[in-house]
């Protein structure tokens, strides 16, 4: 009985579910095929995208490297000039202050000079003025 049952039970599956199963799995083929090739082709879509979006960044990112170390030559090249500059600018600076100081220096030296100068024409009037009080005082 139980036999007949199974015998049954199969029999009515290969009747009735296989040959659905058959036709949907034939029909699934197409399908399955039809999305692997949409795939596989968005997928070298993708990659051909990716790559060319790489030499992209790379060819700019070379150019700025390009850019900055000719831009770094260029301040290579301008710094001596510009510690040329600086130098003679210090000389320039060095000189006049020593022309200042040494114009100080005579200026000074002739102030004194006037000052000795007039000393000595009162030396004469304070000695006179000086005799005259030692006189009083004696």
């Amino acid at each position: 009985m139980t036999d007949n049952v199974l015998q049954t039970l199969q029999q009515l599956v290969q009747d009735v579910i296989a040959p659905d199963v058959r036709e949907l799995k034939v029909r699934l083929t197409p399908f399955e095929k039809l999305v692997d090739e949409r795939f596989n082709s968005q997928t070298k879509s993708f990659d051909e995208r990716f790559i060319s979006l790489t030499k992209e960044v790379d060819m700019r990112f070379s150019a700025i490297e390009e850019r900055m170390n000719s831009q770094g030559k260029e301040m290579d090249m301008r710094f001596p000039a510009l510690e040329e500059r600086f130098s003679l600018q210090a000389r320039q600076s060095e000189m006049q202050f020593k022309t200042l100081m040494s114009a100080i220096s005579e200026s000074k030296a002739q102030t004194d000079l006037a000052w000795v100068r007039e000393f000595s024409d009162l030396r004469e009037p304070i000695a006179v003025i000086e005799s005259k009080l030692a006189a009083k005082a004696s």
